[in-house]
């Protein structure tokens, strides 16, 4: 058993820490129920449920690193009243955000989904990737397997953000989530005008749960919510303007960094790692072996491939702190899957089973009602057939 017992009062210190003004988070002067109103606001403004409840911010033991990874929690209060006649929620519970940010994953999904088709298309013209975000496994697998031979001739290297969570300006988020979703509109516009053989310029969509329609067509649908750019951006301001964690009768907000625990927080950095690294590519950047990021583990390939700044933008051009993870040359593990040379200098791939590095067994995924967040489903699925 580990030699350090992980008990309530590490937890508390470690939280205590992670809440205190100056980093992450401010003590708010008012109280939770004023909070709570400012969120039912944006959920009326956008045709949303609400739930009256404000997140918690707990720890998720990391073994392998020794640390706790801060998660937002909602949990249901005994004396919670309910309507009467109502059914009682299902799965986990929702707190006043939850909505807004389930609406936000479909929505950010969709523009980085047109982001990545205009990069394919990109890439085949002979263009180096200027997309890089890992949204499947087996597409990544795929991928390195078809450029194993060039792999296996060149240096490779995995970077973790270390303050993605914690010192990324929110204003800084706002603007880069806003140009990469101004890059996409006006390429999901473009390819819209081009079917239709017509000018872009007489073409105007918005985007919603369903993907994109045009402004006709959204001026006849009843019971959804569309956005604008304009409105896009809006919404994405007014839910960093209300991150609350209340914990122990007082109540925080987060003024810098991913938002821990909230739905939609690995598209809000997967478009804003694009904002970043796209750019850095326009003006030269290398990315001409393998670049790729989940979330916020990167990988790269290539001789600069160990040169911060160089192979990969600067921690100035994120706007966060990174450290090398890994630079063997032979064998590394990433996102679960083990990458290795040969003793023939080829390049293969192999699913990881973590199991196998604890002296005792360990699951963290007992039940299949456990609360993962959905961007997440796809690999503890994987995870699990691996371990059995």
């Amino acid at each position: 058993i580990h030699e350090r017992l992980v008990g309530s009062e590490m937890c508390i210190r470690d939280r205590h820490k992670r809440l205190a003004d100056g980093g992450a988070f401010v003590t708010e002067d008012r109280g939770s129920s004023e909070a709570l109103q400012d969120i039912e606001t944006l959920n009326n403004s956008l045709g949303l449920q609400h739930h009256q409840r404000l997140p918690y911010l707990y720890g998720a033991w990391k073994a392998k690193k020794e640390a706790f990874r801060w998660i937002a929690g909602t949990s249901r209060r005994q004396d919670e009243p309910r309507e009467e006649g109502a059914p009682a929620e299902e799965g986990a519970p929702k707190n006043g955000l939850t909505e807004v940010a389930e609406l936000l994953v479909k929505v950010l999904q969709h523009i980085l989904e047109v982001l990545r088709t205009k990069d394919l298309q990109r890439r085949g013209q002979g263009l180096p990737a200027r997309y890089w975000v890992i949204e499947d496994i087996d597409e990544f697998v795929q991928e390195f397997r078809v450029a194993a031979s060039e792999l296996a001739k060149v240096p490779w290297a995995t970077w973790d953000f270390t303050t993605m969570y914690e010192s990324l300006e929110h204003q800084r988020l706002i603007e880069g989530c806003t140009e990469a979703s101004k890059e996409a509109w006006a390429f999901a516009e473009e390819t819209w005008a081009r079917r239709q053989g017509i000018l872009p310029s007489e073409v105007d969509l918005c985007l919603g749960r369903a993907g994109w329609r045009t402004t006709q067509e959204v001026a006849m649908a009843e019971g959804e919510t569309w956005f604008t750019l304009g409105t896009l951006k809006e919404t994405l301001t007014a839910v960093l303007k209300n991150l609350y964690m209340y914990n122990g009768g007082v109540l925080k907000r987060q003024v810098g960094g991913i938002p821990m625990g909230l739905g939609c927080a690995p598209q809000l950095a997967n478009l804003y790692g694009y904002s970043v690294e796209s750019k850095w590519v326009d003006k030269g950047g290398d990315a001409s072996v393998l670049r790729r990021r989940f979330i916020d583990d990167i990988i790269a390939a290539g001789v600069a491939a160990l040169q911060p700044g160089v192979g990969i933008p600067s921690e100035e051009d994120y706007g966060m702190r990174y450290k090398l993870t890994s630079d063997n040359p032979t064998s590394l593990i990433y996102i679960g899957v083990r990458l290795f040379v040969d003793e023939n200098n080829e390049a293969h791939t192999m699913l990881h089973d973590r199991a196998v590095d604890y002296p005792i067994r360990v699951d963290r995924y007992p039940e299949a009602s456990t609360v993962a967040n959905p961007a997440q489903l796809g690999g503890v699925i994987m995870g699990r057939l691996v371990a059995s």
